[in-house]
């Protein structure tokens, strides 16, 4: 995606699950080859780009809602057909990415702690009693099979406290507690590796964390902190590099030998990934999520603000307009071919080409979680369930 043109492009909106007056669209991607979501931003480097796929406007309701999840309740992921969630009172949920049909559920010990991640047949999810004096830990369950109640092929426990999103990548899962990192055998859960963090995630911040996910590319895993980025061999955990950047409460995105990552209040800033010496840095406040990388641009959320900025320099190209998204963001922003796709407090999905300065909005009950996109759908989950908007073709 080159920088675009201000004015050329329209603004798309996604309603939610109650349509608003005035809004009349939706975004469903057009003809493309099919990917799943399985993990949260797409794949290990977390970059949340789709290349291959483009989204165009059709209904503005739901193609179907599975209704039910209590707080707290997590992105949802695809893949091999499936859509995955987990929430407080159902566990992990799997059901029919085509018409929603409950497929099977497996219950938790713990409170779901961050969107699941599906890879080689396996759904892993961590789980935790962060609000009391359980442990956290981390469950493999079987894709496949007939029981509709799942037990755990495995559990591994990864600390005292709070646990986040795993990411899997050659056969291991990477997930970040509190206070470390871990890594375990997707095969067994035998722990591999542990390393500290360096200073404790606060617990105020637990239930809007489930973004705070370690992005894996080739031998290096970047862990996100309290104090910014740590850079570890992905295979015996050794320290590459450290770079500071306070409160990072989200996953960082790898992307063309950059590591991107956001602090709430220190705002974006770019990485190089073999070494951690910093190449720019952009000011910003209200940054909660993981940025978006995509055709030399980074998509990064600020208070009620996307913006759109050089990956090369940090200049900035866009943003939206004098209301911003009208509302704080707590969803990490997904781009499927020339558009934008996220969720804010207020509204469930909504999606935008960049550069459009008409403000047409969408709707729903508001959503802390982050949208995943796969074959034609766009998924979301809010308070009332998790909804699937879009028609099964494309990416």
């Amino acid at each position: 995606m080159t920088a675009p043109e201000h004015g050329r492009r329209t603004f798309l909106a996604l309603c939610g699950t109650v349509a608003l007056s005035g809004c009349t669209s939706l975004l469903q991607a057009t003809p493309a080859p099919k990917h799943d979501w399985p993990t949260l931003g797409y794949d290990s480097r977390h970059a949340g780009y789709v290349p291959d796929a483009t989204l165009s406007p059709t209904s503005d309701t739901p193609e179907w809602t599975v209704e039910g999840l209590s707080f707290p309740y997590t992105s949802p992921v695809v893949a091999g057909g499936s859509a995955y969630v987990a929430s407080a009172d159902r566990g992990l949920q799997s059901v029919d990415a085509d018409d929603g049909t409950p497929e099977w559920r497996a219950p938790l010990s713990g409170t779901p702690a961050g969107a699941p991640a599906a890879a080689d047949g396996v759904v892993f999810v961590a789980h935790d009693d962060r609000h009391g004096d359980g442990d956290a830990v981390v469950s493999a369950f079987e894709a496949d099979g007939d029981a509709e109640i799942r037990e755990p092929t495995w559990e591994a426990t990864v600390g005292d406290d709070a646990a986040f999103a795993p990411t899997v990548a050659d056969g291991t899962v990477f997930v970040t507690t509190s206070d470390a990192a871990v890594a375990l055998s997707a095969d067994d859960g035998e722990e591999r590796w542990r390393r500290s963090i360096h200073g404790s995630i606060s617990g105020v911040d637990y239930d809007v964390c489930e973004g705070l996910s370690v992005a894996v590319d080739g031998d290096a895993a970047y862990v996100p902190g309290e104090r910014g980025v740590l850079a570890v061999d992905a295979n015996d955990g050794t320290e590459l590099w450290r770079a500071p950047l306070p409160r990072m409460r989200a996953s960082p995105a790898v992307s063309g030998g950059t590591v991107y990552a956001t602090g709430v209040g220190a705002g974006v800033r770019a990485f190089a990934a073999d070494s951690g010496e910093e190449r720019w840095r952009r000011n910003e406040s209200g940054c909660w999520t993981s940025p978006a990388v995509a055709e030399g641009s980074v998509y990064a959320t600020a208070g009620f603000d996307l913006v759109e900025l050089d990956a090369e320099s940090g200049e900035e190209r866009w943003r939206t307009g004098r209301h911003g998204l009208r509302a704080d963001v707590r969803s990490s922003p997904a781009v499927v071919g020339d558009t934008v796709v996220l969720g804010t407090i207020d509204q469930t999905v909504v999606g935008l080409d960049p550069g459009a300065e008409d403000d047409t909005w969408g709707g729903g009950a508001g959503t802390h979680t982050s949208p995943a996109v796969s074959d034609g759908r766009v998924f979301a989950t809010d308070g009332r369930g998790l909804h699937a908007f879009g028609g099964g073709e494309g990416g």
